[in-house]
């Protein structure tokens, strides 16, 4: 009885041995799943500091944008795998930057601009053309009208959704009738997206809109029998869907400067960011300078500062 007893009792501690041993193995094998996991992400090489050459050992970026078709052209002209991530509001990424959880952020082109400015670190920032083509805004009206100087009292629908194509449309009355808009035109209008400025010309319910030539072609693709009947009665200069990047080791002092106008700067929604901003970039130049310049000049002339 004694002997049979003692065996029960020692394939008793072997079974919780080998329990034992099972669940420690087990939890070895997931720490060393995390801990793979986690020099994994530490070493993933996303933050780029090297000459444009270099571009291929950059697998991917992550960063903020309501504006996935310009990533994809980036991605296409960069070699880079770009993943686009789309908050609800803008109002969490300066502390993202700051933490350096994100790679970069989407911004407008007149914010660029501004940022250069109000900032002075035109030496210590580079623009990548996001895409090969350029943009325009046209002012288009119903062919009644031949040139800017017809619109003179009717009525203009400007998209909302978007704060470039104002100040280029200001300097196209400027250049033509020598007065702003706001003194030009009888009535500005705001619609929610360029389409619905598009129609509302069509339909008779304004006489002029603002519209990018890129969403001004995508009409006319896919509804000439409309757009047949609209007229491009001016053109602002072109301007690079740019990308913002900023020098390797450019020092904390301007970070932090960037961050404070990151978070003062901006409205709070995220969808009018239209610049990649990227830390750790040492240097590459995709644009063409003298069109980025050109735009440059008429942002700077007619745009106005940000305001806290």
């Amino acid at each position: 009885m004694r002997q049979e007893h003692f065996k029960q009792k020692t394939c008793t501690r072997d079974a919780t041995a080998v329990r034992s041993c099972a669940v420690a193995s087990g939890f070895l094998c997931c720490m060393s799943l995390f801990l793979a996991g986690v020099l994994h992400a530490e070493i993933r090489p996303i933050r780029y500091s090297g000459p444009v050459s270099a571009w291929p050992e950059v697998k991917r970026a992550d960063l903020f944008t309501a504006f996935p078709i310009y990533m994809e052209e980036i991605s296409q002209d960069l070699g880079l795998a770009v993943e686009a991530l789309v908050p609800e509001t803008a109002a969490q990424i300066p502390q993202q930057l700051e933490g350096n959880e994100i790679d970069g952020i989407m911004v407008q082109f007149t914010d660029l601009v501004r940022l250069q400015n109000d900032l002075e670190i035109e030496p210590a920032v580079c623009v990548v053309q996001g895409g090969q083509n350029s943009e325009q805004i046209y002012l288009i009206t119903d062919p009644s009208s031949k040139s800017v100087a017809d619109l003179e009292g009717s009525k203009l629908i400007v998209p909302s959704n978007r704060e470039f194509p104002q100040y280029f449309l200001q300097s196209l009355i400027d250049e033509a009738c020598q007065t702003r808009p706001e003194s030009f035109f009888g009535e500005i209008e705001s619609a929610e997206k360029q389409v619905n400025a598009v129609i509302s010309v069509i339909r008779r319910k304004a006489d002029a809109c603002l519209v990018t030539r890129t969403t001004f072609e995508t009409m006319q693709a896919m509804s000439p029998h409309l757009t047949n009947r609209l007229n491009v009665v001016a053109k602002s200069p072109e301007y690079p869907r740019a990308t913002l990047a900023f020098r390797g080791g450019f020092d904390r002092q301007i970070k932090e400067q960037v961050i404070l106008f990151l978070t003062h700067g901006f409205k709070k929604k995220a969808r009018t960011r239209q610049v990649l901003v990227l830390f750790k970039v040492e240097s590459f130049c995709v644009y063409d300078a003298g069109l980025y310049q050109e735009a440059r000049a008429i942002v700077e002339k007619f745009g106005v500062k940000p305001t806290d």
